[in-house]
C-alpha cells in the first residue's frame, strides 16, 4: 500500500485515497466528503485500477487527482480562469487545491516561501476544467501560513497569433480579505475561500510589452523629479553623508546611510538604470550586513555581490537592477 491507492474498507462502505502511513500497522484514508480517518492496513483492501476503470469510478479526494469537465472553444466556461481554493475538511484543516477552469492546457509549479527561501510543494501538468489538491493546512495556524508562490504556462494546441504571458505570483494571505473570500469554486463545485491567480494575465505582443515597460519607467522617473539618472556610484561613508558626523550618534548616522541607500536605489529603479554601486566600507559589517538583507527582499533586485574588490576590497556592493 502507497500514498495515493485507493482503498475500500471491509467492514464498511468507505472508500478513500490513502494520504499518510501512520506506522507498520495504522494508515490513514480520505474518504469521500473530506473527512480523514485512520484505520487499520489489515482492515482494508486496494482497490485495483482496473475496477475502477471498469465501473468508470473516480479518486475524488486524491491528494493530486485532477477532476476533468468538457470545456471547448466554443463552450467556454463560466468564471473562466486560474485559481487557487481552500476548502474546509473540518474546523481546523482546509485543503488547497489548484483549479483550472479554462480551455488551456497548466503546467504549473506550486511554492512556499519561509524566511525568503522557495520549498517545492507541487507540480504537473492541469487539463482543461481540472483541479489537483496540493496540501492541507491548518487554518487555526493562519497567522504563520507563509507566502505562496505559483508558476504556470498557458498551452493550447489551437492555432493563434498571439501568446499568453506566462504567469507568477506571489501570494501572501491576510485575515481581513481571505474570510470574506468563501464560496462555491468553480470545477471543484464546493464552498471554498477562492482566489482568481490570472487577473492581470492578458494575451501581449511581445514589442508592446517592452515599449510598455520603457514607458513605464520614463513615467515613474518624471513623478521622482528626476531629470537625468542618479550617480552610478554612491559613497555611504558618513563623511560623505553628513557635514558634521561628530553631532550624531551612532544609531543616527547608520539610520542616515541607509536611508540614504534606500533613497538612491528608488532613484535608479525609477530612472531604469541597469546596476549601480553602493560603497559602504567594511568596518564591522553592521551597515553591509543592513544593506545586504534589504536587498534580498528587493523585488525589482535581479542580483547583488561583492564591487571592484581591487579598489573596495569587500567594502563595495554592486547591484543589478532588473
Amino acid at each position: 500500500m502507497n500514498i495515493g491507492d485507493k482503498v475500500r474498507v471491509l467492514r464498511g462502505k468507505e472508500e478513500g485515497i490513502i494520504t499518510r502511513i501512520i506506522d507498520n500497522k495504522l494508515i490513514e484514508i480520505e474518504i469521500e466528503d473530506g473527512f480523514q480517518i485512520p484505520v487499520l492496513k489489515s482492515e482494508v483492501v486496494v482497490v485495483a485500477k482496473e475496477e475502477t476503470a471498469y465501473f468508470r469510478q473516480e479518486a475524488t479526494s486524491a491528494p493530486a487527482a485532477t477532476q476533468p469537465v468538457r470545456v471547448s472553444p466554443q463552450n467556454p466556461p463560466a468564471n473562466e480562469g486560474v485559481f487557487l481554493a481552500f476548502k474546509p475538511l473540518n474546523d481546523r484543516v482546509v485543503a488547497a487545491y489548484l483549479i483550472n477552469n479554462s480551455i488551456q492546457q497548466l503546467p504549473f509549479s506550486f511554492y512556499e516561501e519561509k524566511n525568503n527561501q522557495l520549498k517545492g510543494i507541487a507540480c504537473g501538468s492541469l487539463a482543461a476544467g481540472s483541479f489537483s489538491k496540493l496540501s492541507e493546512l491548518n487554518i487555526q495556524q493562519f497567522e504563520q501560513w507563509p507566502a505562496y508562490v505559483f508558476q504556470c504556462l498557458f498551452f493550447s494546441p489551437r492555432a493563434t497569433d498571439k501568446l499568453k504571458v506566462p504567469l507568477t505570483k506571489k501570494i501572501k494571505f491576510k485575515a481581513s480579505s481571505f474570510y470574506k473570500s468563501k464560496k462555491t469554486a468553480p470545477v471543484l463545485n464546493a464552498e471554498a475561500y477562492t482566489f482568481r491567480l490570472d487577473e492581470e494575465t492578458t494575451t501581449v505582443d511581445p514589442q508592446q510589452l517592452k515599449e510598455s515597460l520603457q514607458a513605464n519607467k520614463e513615467v515613474q522617473a518624471q513623478a521622482a523629479g528626476i531629470t537625468g539618472q542618479p550617480p552610478a556610484l554612491l559613497d555611504l561613508h558618513i563623511e560623505k553623508l553628513s557635514p558634521d558626523p561628530t553631532k550624531l550618534s551612532k544609531q543616527e548616522m547608520l539610520q542616515l546611510q541607509l536611508d540614504s541607500f534606500e533613497k538612491h536605489l528608488d532613484l535608479a529603479i525609477a530612472a531604469g538604470m541597469d546596476e549601480v554601486v553602493y560603497v559602504h566600507g567594511v568596518g564591522n559589517g553592521t551597515l553591509k550586513s543592513a544593506i545586504h538583507k534589504y536587498l534580498g527582499r528587493h523585488e525589482q533586485v535581479l542580483f547583488f555581490k561583492d564591487a571592484q574588490k581591487d579598489k573596495f576590497g569587500y567594502g563595495g556592493t554592486l547591484v543589478k537592477i532588473k
